[in-house]
Protein backbone atom coordinates (compact mmCIF):
# COMPACT_ATOMS: atom_id res chain seq x y z
CA UNK A 1 0.00 0.00 0.00
CA UNK A 2 1.33 3.31 -1.18
CA UNK A 3 0.75 6.52 1.44
CA UNK A 4 -1.63 7.53 -1.15
CA UNK A 5 -4.29 5.43 -0.27
CA UNK A 6 -3.62 5.89 3.70
CA UNK A 7 -3.68 9.63 3.34
CA UNK A 8 -7.32 9.11 1.49
CA UNK A 9 -8.48 7.20 4.43
CA UNK A 10 -6.76 10.09 7.15
CA UNK A 11 -8.93 12.30 5.32
CA UNK A 12 -12.00 10.50 5.31
CA UNK A 13 -11.19 9.72 9.13
CA UNK A 14 -10.79 13.36 9.96
CA UNK A 15 -13.52 14.98 7.90
CA UNK A 16 -16.20 12.08 9.42
CA UNK A 17 -14.98 13.00 12.92
CA UNK A 18 -15.57 16.82 12.06
CA UNK A 19 -18.93 16.29 11.03
CA UNK A 20 -19.71 13.80 14.08
CA UNK A 21 -18.28 16.53 15.89
CA UNK A 22 -19.95 19.77 13.84
CA UNK A 23 -23.12 17.97 14.68
CA UNK A 24 -23.03 17.50 18.11
CA UNK A 25 -21.87 20.78 18.46
CA UNK A 26 -25.19 22.23 16.56
CA UNK A 27 -27.62 20.16 18.28
CA UNK A 28 -26.40 20.35 22.11
CA UNK A 29 -29.19 22.38 23.12
CA UNK A 30 -31.69 20.12 20.74
CA UNK A 31 -34.67 18.17 22.28
CA UNK A 32 -33.43 15.04 23.99
CA UNK A 33 -36.44 13.41 22.61
CA UNK A 34 -36.07 14.42 19.12
CA UNK A 35 -34.89 10.84 17.87
CA UNK A 36 -33.90 11.75 14.47
CA UNK A 37 -31.13 14.21 15.55
CA UNK A 38 -30.38 11.57 18.26
CA UNK A 39 -30.35 9.11 15.44
CA UNK A 40 -28.42 11.25 13.15
CA UNK A 41 -25.86 11.79 15.44
CA UNK A 42 -25.30 8.16 16.63
CA UNK A 43 -24.82 7.42 13.05
CA UNK A 44 -22.29 9.90 12.50
CA UNK A 45 -20.44 8.90 15.63
CA UNK A 46 -20.09 5.14 14.18
CA UNK A 47 -19.32 6.14 10.83
CA UNK A 48 -16.50 8.33 11.99
CA UNK A 49 -15.46 5.37 14.64
CA UNK A 50 -15.76 2.79 11.13
CA UNK A 51 -13.17 5.15 9.12
CA UNK A 52 -11.15 5.70 12.15
CA UNK A 53 -10.77 1.59 12.60
CA UNK A 54 -10.11 1.14 8.81
CA UNK A 55 -7.27 4.01 8.68
CA UNK A 56 -5.62 1.90 11.79
CA UNK A 57 -6.31 -1.37 10.18
CA UNK A 58 -4.41 -0.05 6.65
CA UNK A 59 -1.36 2.00 8.62
CA UNK A 60 -1.32 -2.01 10.47
CA UNK A 61 -1.29 -3.71 6.94
CA UNK A 62 1.34 -1.24 5.35
CA UNK A 63 3.95 -1.82 8.46
CA UNK A 64 3.52 -5.78 8.42
CA UNK A 65 3.81 -5.04 4.22
CA UNK A 66 7.22 -2.79 5.23
CA UNK A 67 8.41 -5.42 7.37
CA UNK A 68 7.79 -8.43 4.94
CA UNK A 69 9.88 -6.63 2.42
CA UNK A 70 12.92 -5.28 4.66
CA UNK A 71 13.10 -9.12 5.76
CA UNK A 72 13.14 -10.17 1.93
CA UNK A 73 15.60 -7.43 1.14
CA UNK A 74 18.01 -8.79 3.83
CA UNK A 75 17.68 -12.37 2.81
CA UNK A 76 18.36 -11.09 -0.51
CA UNK A 77 21.02 -9.44 0.42
CA UNK A 78 22.51 -12.19 3.10
CA UNK A 79 22.61 -14.25 0.48
CA UNK A 80 24.38 -12.17 -1.89
CA UNK A 81 27.28 -11.69 0.53
CA UNK A 82 27.29 -15.20 1.43
CA UNK A 83 27.67 -16.41 -2.28
CA UNK A 84 30.41 -13.96 -2.81
CA UNK A 85 32.43 -15.29 0.40
CA UNK A 86 32.05 -18.33 -1.03
CA UNK A 87 33.17 -17.54 -4.25
CA UNK A 88 36.21 -15.44 -2.27
CA UNK A 89 36.89 -18.97 -0.64
CA UNK A 90 36.90 -21.49 -3.41
CA UNK A 91 39.47 -18.53 -5.30
CA UNK A 92 42.09 -18.60 -2.27
CA UNK A 93 41.65 -22.64 -1.98
CA UNK A 94 42.11 -22.67 -5.92
CA UNK A 95 44.95 -20.36 -6.19
CA UNK A 96 46.50 -22.10 -2.86
CA UNK A 97 46.33 -25.45 -4.56
CA UNK A 98 48.45 -23.85 -7.70
CA UNK A 99 51.32 -22.68 -6.35
CA UNK A 100 54.65 -25.41 -5.88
Amino acid sequence: MSDSPINALRGAAQKARLIASQHRQANRGADPADTAIAKRGDDLERAAREASAELTSAQTAMRADAVVRRREERQAHDAALQSRLRADAQARSAHGRQQP
